[in-house]
């Protein structure tokens, strides 16, 4: 067993969603640029083209209508959401009685390099039976608090399974679960709740951190709570749920350099 905590146990293998879909050596070597076999082959190169300057400049106006041309076509037809403003959020929902809770899981000692993956016993969530609206996860420094940059110690992934099942989840982006007005997690405190990650150190000082999360709770005891409807988290894996969902791309798999899962993995 491999204690890293107050509620930790043994090092698990990484969880990995893995596609493949690339090229084979030989289709690499082929794409060598002509130039470049004839300077190896000791042959001189293909004289370049010139243009005089009025020819010159006839060739830039036609690509710039060509460009302006290309973009109108391309704004006449944009994609649905492309007027989504990145800096509007939805609003987080509100009731009467909402409490906002606060947890640090840890301290988690990280070692210089660390790349392994842990699964334990959670037991901090809330006390008394009631709706999860919104779940912010988040990792700090023990000493200061502070986020680390993800490119110094970063949450490769972060899975919160309740009751036997990937429920909450985030990784470096630490995706914040943000249920509509009307709508939440229904929890009780004889759920079972275990904590699984993976936290890379790209570093060779070793640290402490703690990873956070922030839940929007509504008892079940507040009168809003009996209007609220249960939402049910469906976790989607490419390989299926189960202890370890990966599969594997060998070399030489697939076909004509392109691997799909699972069709070629039968």
């Amino acid at each position: 067993m491999r204690y890293v905590g107050p509620y930790y146990s043994s090092a698990v293998r990484q969880h990995a969603d893995v596609g493949l879909a690339g090229r084979a050596p030989d289709q690499y070597r082929a794409e060598t640029p002509v130039l470049t076999l004839r300077k190896r082959e000791g042959k001189e190169a293909p004289r370049m083209r010139t243009f005089s300057p009025p020819r010159v400049m006839t060739l830039v106006a036609m690509f710039l209508g060509a460009f302006v041309g290309a973009a109108a076509s391309a704004q006449a037809a944009e994609l649905p959401g492309a007027h989504i403003s990145a800096k509007a959020f939805a609003p987080s929902a509100q009731y009467p009685g909402l409490q906002h809770l606060h947890y640090e899981y840890g301290p988690i000692s990280i070692v210089p390099g660390q790349n392994t993956i842990d699964i334990g016993p959670n037991r901090l969530k809330p006390d008394v039976p009631g709706y999860i609206t919104r779940f912010k996860p988040d990792l700090v420094y023990v000493k200061n608090h502070k986020v680390p940059r993800v490119d110094v110690i970063h949450l490769h992934h972060g899975v919160w399974i309740m009751n036997g099942s990937p429920t909450q989840a985030a990784g470096e982006e630490k995706t914040i679960f943000n249920a509509p007005q009307g709508y939440g997690y229904h929890y009780k405190p004889s759920d079972q709740w275990l904590m699984n990650y993976m936290i890379h150190n790209l570093t060779p000082t070793p640290t402490k951190v703690f990873i956070t999360y922030d839940i929007d709770f509504l008892p079940d005891s507040e009168p809003a709570a009996k209007d609220v409807t249960p939402v049910l988290p469906i976790w989607m894996d490419v390989a299926g749920i189960k202890a370890y969902p990966v599969f594997d791309a060998n070399k030489g798999s697939g076909r004509k350099g392109k691997y799909t899962f699972p069709d070629n993995a039968k």
